[in-house]
């Protein structure tokens, strides 16, 4: 980045005023940083906002914002080409609910799930899971360590493990309501699923009229090249989606999704936006259709692309073990511990994350530029080679 370039993409700005590049700025948005789209939409919207006491008003632009976003919404859903026994089946967006943040998402999600039937209570997970930090979504993430000191959680939450459909076909009956997933692990080294479990799992629930519950929401939103991480996955119509990062601008909000197979009633066809929600609509609006155009311009998936240049760069390290990614979600792991990694490469003017396990992150923009990337790529390398000196030292 040269002097005087205004900050944006993948820099920012460090409270001594220096540059960093922030390989995690994509859950902030999927346009990067800085980007005017967003700016505006926030500008434009508080204009019109004046708090929660008024956003029922319909002088401030509600109903109209609640269609362009369904609009917006219904495009993307729509134009998901299935292939393979799906090929040439549609599906719609029934409703979605704009809340305050992804775990409220979740949950209007699963009480709904819980109010379809008197007899569908229970909820099935999935072990290691991880869905937010209300006591719903505490009870339904699959890890003990978050329960710890949360009690009583909510009952009726049931796990099983991931990958495996007879575990979870034995446990799915007339009294389950929704099953749980996320597609990757985020903080296990953004580990996938399988695809024919998913796949699977999807039709046992269509058949059982059970909801089925994907949550992207720690997922980058368009970082595989299309607006599902699960968009080479045949999963059933009528599933449900949580989103959230990359959406918002750094605003908090959580999107869930209900679609079908049919279109939707037009008297129920609508976007949900709870109080407190009208600038994040806003920007979610915008970054929709500005990921959109994009699309329809040709613009090639990113993920397999930035994947082969991190291995080629930091592949040949002798401590580096793997490297996992779903589109612009990216995981190294090596014999280093996550922390010292992420200093190392601070001290080059580069941001990462730990996630624990030897594992270090990275959630990019799809939109990061060439330049961006290629020096993203310089200061990893040199922040693995500062590594692989001072083990030598050691040793």
């Amino acid at each position: 980045m040269s002097d005087g370039q205004q900050y944006g993409g993948l820099w920012r700005l460090r409270d001594d005023q220096s540059a960093v590049i922030d390989a995690v700025c994509g859950r902030v948005s999927t346009l990067g940083l800085g980007d005017p789209v967003v700016s505006d939409a926030i500008s434009g919207a508080h204009q019109q906002y004046l708090g929660d006491a008024c956003s029922l008003n319909d002088e401030a632009g509600q109903p109209e914002l609640a269609e362009e976003l369904f609009d917006r919404l219904d495009r993307l859903v729509r134009s998901r080409q299935f292939t393979g026994s799906r090929e040439g089946t549609e599906q719609f967006l029934q409703s979605a609910t704009l809340c305050p943040c992804r775990d409220l998402a979740l949950e209007a999600a699963v009480w709904d799930a819980r109010t379809h039937s008197d007899a569908r209570f229970q909820i099935l997970s999935l072990v290691g899971s991880e869905h937010g930090v209300t006591t719903l979504a505490r009870t339904i993430s699959g890890r003990p360590e978050l329960h710890e000191g949360f009690g009583p959680l909510v009952p009726g939450v049931m796990y099983v493990p991931a990958d495996d459909v007879d575990a979870l076909a034995q446990r799915l009956d007339e009294t389950v309501a929704c099953v749980v997933v996320q597609p990757a692990d985020v903080d296990a080294g953004m580990a996938s699923l399988s695809e024919s479990w998913l796949e699977t799992v999807s039709e046992l629930c269509a058949r059982q009229d059970v909801r089925f519950v994907v949550d992207e929401s720690r997922l980058v939103f368009g970082g595989t090249g299309g607006p599902f991480s699960l968009d080479a996955i045949q999963v059933t119509p009528a599933t449900d989606f949580l989103w959230s990062a990359g959406l918002f601008g750094g605003l908090p909000g959580g999107l869930w999704l209900r679609l079908g197979d049919q279109p939707a009633d037009p008297s129920h066809a609508k976007v949900t936006l709870k109080p407190g929600t009208i600038l994040a609509a806003k920007v979610a609006s915008a970054t929709i259709a500005a990921w959109d155009r994009r699309r329809d311009e040709g613009a090639d998936p990113p993920g397999r692309t930035m994947a082969t240049a991190l291995a080629e760069k930091v592949g040949g390290f002798e401590f580096v073990r793997d490297i996992q990614y779903l589109g612009t979600n990216l995981a190294i792991q090596s014999d280093i511990p996550g922390d010292e990694v992420v200093t190392a490469a601070l001290q080059r003017g580069l941001i990462l994350e730990s996630t624990g396990g030897g594992w270090v992150r990275l959630q990019l923009p799809p939109t990061a530029s060439e330049s961006d990337w290629d020096e993203l790529l310089s200061r990893m390398a040199a922040a693995m080679e500062a590594l692989e000196s001072e083990t030598v030292d050691l040793g």
